[in-house]
């Protein structure tokens, strides 16, 4: 393949500044989005009409990258609203949230998050069904870096990213994989996967939208939903032949990792432990959810 590669992006406003945990404002996200927005790649930014002022502002106006094509979704949740209406359906089931460790994650009670999370691969397929991208594609979250999280120098992202990756679905790891059951992966709220980059070929978009899609539903089915990392996970599972992973050292590492671009980072911060089922948890878990058994009326 060739070295070029197109980037893929966006930001829908699901009001996170709101949120009692894991808060971050609309502003909070443009910031994060400056902190990178000058790389010199070919970007298409999927958003609403509000947010695609600002987006402009920073990437074309601030940053002169006129090879980007800014791409206004009038109501994203009605890009897939039988999706859409599955993923809250499972979520609001009250046992999704419940099954949890920690029940105040976003994957875990917030609908409108797992579903734009699951959009990701929707809207690379979009730009190719479009004609907008071709080649080597890389998503790339509008949040990239978190602002400073890893990458310490903003102007170091002035320049090109390529790398030549096979012809084949790249993903990212933060922790080795193992063969837990998803199950105890979403009560745990383990990360194997990360979903902030994933690189492939154009022919491979719409086989990855077709994928994940079918693996959230499959989930939603039995009860439960989760955001995009998991569902990646599943994907790779079923499906090994199609992808090529990749050990990272941090959440944000990759860039840097496969590219000859010198930037200055901070320390790695750590990666997310996985959960372990102690003797605790065990007994812990075990009478909780007697306890929600026990209101269940049976009838014979």
């Amino acid at each position: 393949m060739n070295d070029k590669i197109t980037l893929v992006t966006a930001f829908f406003q699901l009001g996170r500044g709101e949120w009692d945990s894991f808060k971050r404002t609309n502003d909070d996200y443009f910031n994060y989005f400056d902190f990178w927005a000058r790389i010199k790649n070919d970007m298409i930014i999927y958003t609403d009409k509000v947010s695609a002022q600002k987006i402009e502002e920073i990437r074309i106006k601030k940053y002169n990258r006129k090879n980007t094509k800014i791409i206004i979704i009038e109501d994203y949740k009605k890009i897939d609203e039988d999706l859409y209406n599955s993923i809250k359906s499972a979520t609001e089931n009250g046992f999704n949230t419940e099954f949890r460790i920690n029940p105040s994650t976003p994957e875990s009670w917030n609908y409108d998050y797992n579903y734009v999370m699951l959009l990701k691969e929707w809207c690379v397929k979009d730009s190719v069904e479009k004609g907008l991208a071709k080649g080597m594609i890389a998503w790339i979250d509008f949040g990239y870096n978190h602002g400073g999280k890893y990458y310490k120098e903003s102007q170091e992202f002035e320049f090109e990213w390529k790398w030549k990756f096979s012809d084949k679905i790249h993903l990212f790891t933060v922790n080795k994989l193992d063969d837990l059951p998803i199950f105890e992966i979403i009560r745990s709220v383990n990360s194997y996967i990360q979903g902030g980059i994933i690189v492939a070929p154009d022919k491979l978009w719409l086989k990855l939208w077709n994928l994940v899609k079918e693996n959230m539903l499959t989930l939603n089915k039995v009860g439960f939903s989760d955001d995009d990392q998991t569902i990646l996970l599943m994907t790779y599972r079923q499906n090994k032949d199609l992808f090529e992973l990749h050990e990272s050292d941090s959440w944000f590492s990759v860039i840097a990792d496969y590219s000859n671009q010198k930037f200055t980072i901070k320390k790695c911060e750590a990666k997310k432990k996985k959960h372990k089922l102690s003797k605790k948890l065990i007994v812990k878990y075990l009478i909780k959810w007697f306890k929600i058994l026990s209101t269940i009326e049976v009838k014979w």
